[in-house]
């Protein structure tokens, strides 16, 4: 007779409390976030007041301490956009809006030149092989997708040393589209790469070229990646640069 209340072996208690405190703390984050979002929106709006003269005249001394605010500001409200954006990805909570994808080209053009200014101010080209060709049956949620684009072209441009190159391509096969975003970065090491798509995990060579990362932009790619039912791969070696793949594959709307 199956026993409905056979004990579970010492693994099997330590994977479920280790599950257990996992929910715990992503649902710790999801409502700190979701505290800290309305007021740090509130002190934005309010330095954006002050800098645009609308409290009064202000000297050249507090226009840089408040231009400092706003780095510290917008910094703070990507980094709770990115926890609240991760955890509805992992609770499936997030809401994707499937449709036709007619301008994929359009899409990944847009999010460079969204991104160009970065790269332009470390002095690293961003050369592109941007297929023409149109897609008849794959559909993606366009926001997201750009999304995808954005944090993989700005990890690209973060570990890429000034002067340095990133070369972005895009184009069709039998399977789906295809992306790939190469650079010529500080690459990631052996021991690293089986970690690079957790959540907060960060290398300790990208600690040291950029310490205001939240280590949540691969997890959230790679999520926004397999809702698609396509995938996220990589091919790395240290000092020599990253290149990152996206498919996204043919098939019927996706539920």
């Amino acid at each position: 007779m199956f026993n409905l209340f056979k004990k579970k072996t010492p693994v099997e208690s330590c994977v479920a409390v280790s599950e257990k405190a996992e929910k715990s703390v992503s649902d710790f984050i999801s409502v700190t976030a979701h505290q800290l979002k309305t007021p740090f929106t509130s002190i934005k709006w309010a330095i954006e007041l002050m800098q645009k003269g609308e409290m009064g005249p202000l000297t050249e001394d507090q226009k840089i301490l408040l231009d400092k605010m706003y780095s510290s500001t917008l910094h703070a409200s990507r980094l709770i956009s990115e926890m609240l954006n991760a955890y509805r990805l992992e609770s499936g909570s997030s809401v994707f809006d499937f449709e036709l994808a007619d301008d994929l080209a359009d899409v990944l053009k847009r999010s460079i030149e969204e991104i160009r200014p970065l790269a332009e101010n470390k002095k690293i080209v961003i050369e592109t092989e941007i297929s023409s060709e149109l897609p008849t049956n794959l559909y993606i949620d366009h926001d997201k997708i750009e999304d995808v684009f954005q944090i993989l072209l700005e990890n690209a441009i973060k570990y890429t040393n000034a002067g340095g190159k990133i070369l972005v391509k895009f184009a069709l096969n039998k399977d789906g589209a295809v992306f790939s975003f190469a650079d010529s970065g500080i690459g990631i090491s052996k021991e690293s790469q089986v970690n690079i798509f957790k959540k907060f995990f960060r290398t300790y060579r990208a600690n040291e070229k950029e310490h205001d990362g939240s280590g949540l932009g691969l997890f959230i790619a790679k999520s926004i990646v397999e809702r698609h039912q396509g995938q996220i791969s990589f091919q790395s070696e240290e000092n020599k640069g990253s290149t990152f793949f996206v498919t996204l594959p043919f098939g019927e709307k996706i539920k």
